[in-house]
């Protein structure tokens, strides 16, 4: 069935970019339901794969901006461990440590997505 996860994961993508395009006009409101919608739809789409790594990658990305940092990196966890040379995990892993100003654990995930990205 990865027709019907891809039509899942593509509708959460579609969600996360019309809620950022809500924050961009500051409307809040819209903001929060759609990124909630986006997370469903990535939820719905780990139900169907449950090791597809971009779902879960992009679920973080949703969750941190809906300001929960600890289950985004729950779920970028989850992203390395389906695929440990996923350069955007460990990517944005870096980049949500040094948000909560955890430095040494967010040099750790840059030097490790530079490892990666080398290697390609």
């Amino acid at each position: 069935m990865p027709y019907w996860t891809d039509a899942w994961y593509n509708k959460g993508i579609i969600y996360a970019k019309k809620a950022m395009i809500a924050r961009s006009k500051n409307d809040k409101e819209n903001e929060k339901i759609l990124f909630e919608e986006a997370v469903k739809s990535f939820d719905d789409t780990l139900k169907k794969d449950a090791k597809h790594y971009q779902a879960l990658n992009n679920k973080a990305l949703a969750l941190y901006e809906m300001g929960d940092a600890d289950a985004a990196l729950a779920s970028l966890d989850k992203a390395i461990s389906v695929r440990p040379k996923y350069f955007e995990a460990y990517f944005n892993k870096g980049t949500i440590l040094e948000a909560q100003g955890k430095s040494k654990e967010a040099e750790k995930a840059f030097e490790k997505a530079r490892e990666i990205r080398e290697e390609q």
